[in-house]
């Protein structure tokens, strides 16, 4: 089934106001071995472009959420099918965008259309290498 993906069309043009910013999501794996003393620790990333905007307060309320809690914010994510998988595959939470890193607590997929919208809140503030 496939439908109209509105951001697509008003994403560029919109992108003045609030312009596309990469997101970078990452997994770390952990792995031990029984002849070390230290786990290899494995680092996936993927890096994607997208928006973000502050969440509704009324959207919020509706679903549950507290607000004295955390400044929510919706990210949409504008991309294609493998890229959708790749970050469904990679299993992430997380993403850093402008320094800082926020975590994911709901998320809407609308693949059919290669958008993706979410809610999420900073978790902390991170340097510019991303650590």
């Amino acid at each position: 089934m496939t439908g109209l993906n509105l951001h697509d069309i008003a994403g560029n043009a919109l992108a003045f106001v609030n312009p596309w910013q990469d997101m970078v999501f990452t997994k770390k794996t952990v792995v031990w071995s029984e002849n070390s003393r230290t786990p290899n620790v494995t680092e996936t990333s993927i890096t994607v472009q997208g928006k973000l905007q502050p969440a509704n307060l009324q959207t919020l309320a509706e679903l549950g959420y507290n607000l004295k809690e955390y400044q929510y914010w919706r990210v949409y994510l504008n991309l294609d099918a493998t890229q959708i998988d790749s970050i469904k595959q990679l299993g992430s939470d997380t993403f850093i965008c402008g320094g800082l890193k926020y975590r994911i607590t709901d998320k809407m997929d609308w693949i059919q259309n290669g958008f993706r919208e979410a809610y999420c809140y900073v978790d902390e503030e991170v340097s510019n290498d991303g650590k």
